[in-house]
């Protein structure tokens, strides 16, 4: 994202933070940033011909679960999910604008990197008690699994946010009137999702649903 691009997110989120909390409070939601089972964050902007979207969304939102994905099946709907946020056709329609994906970026390491760090210290304390097995006193060890089963309780506690990204060009942005949310269709646990959309001439914001669908970048 441009320097430029960039600080206009950070004037929007200034601009309409009070007119996304009072939206979603007239919806029901809760507050802009709080980290919400069923509720997720759209940002959209249009530079000239730069169009950016960002999805951020609590993992549970997305995978079903929120702790780190360590079985098979954990890293299998990881994997799925990823390769879903992948197809931008799929999750965007555009009314106008003649846009075509430049780049796209997921993130989940979130889960990911807790999840390596978890296996990471499984082989330590492995290595550790073969080492050891023998060892008369136990003091360290029982310190040493205190301290495992802390970092896995506040593991399992842990907000994990997913992130995905993504940048068009636009070859008639003039032209760009509604975009179309479709991730409702494909992620079940998504029951809202807070949108703020800011381009060069305008501004707004508005809490999309499952009856509300489209996000309207021309405002009369």
């Amino acid at each position: 994202m441009s320097r430029t691009l960039f600080n206009r997110h950070l004037l929007c989120i200034a601009l309409l933070g009070a007119l996304v909390q009072t939206s979603c409070l007239a919806k029901g939601a809760v507050s802009l940033n709080a980290h919400v089972h069923g509720v997720s964050e759209l940002t959209i902007a249009l530079e000239k011909q730069q169009l950016e979207i960002e999805l951020r969304s609590p993992a549970i939102n997305l995978f079903g679960f929120e702790h780190s994905a360590i079985t098979t099946s954990d890293k299998t709907v990881v994997n799925k999910a990823k390769l879903l946020l992948a197809k931008q056709h799929e999750l965007f329609s555009f009314s106008g604008g003649d846009c075509v994906l430049v780049n796209q970026f997921t993130d989940v390491s979130s889960v990911i990197h807790s999840q390596q760090i978890k296996t990471l210290q499984d082989i330590n304390s492995h290595n550790h008690n073969d080492k050891h097995g023998d060892h008369d006193d136990h003091d360290d060890h029982d310190d040493h699994d205190d301290h495992q089963n802390k970092h896995t309780m506040n593991d399992n506690v842990k907000h994990h946010e997913v992130v995905a990204k993504y940048n068009f060009r636009c070859k008639t942005p003039l032209t760009l009137s509604t975009v179309k949310v479709k991730l409702f269709e494909f992620f079940s646990g998504i029951e809202q999702i807070k949108v703020m959309w800011l381009t060069e001439f305008q501004q707004g914001a508005s809490v999309l649903d499952t009856n509300n669908r489209s996000i309207r970048l021309k405002v009369k």
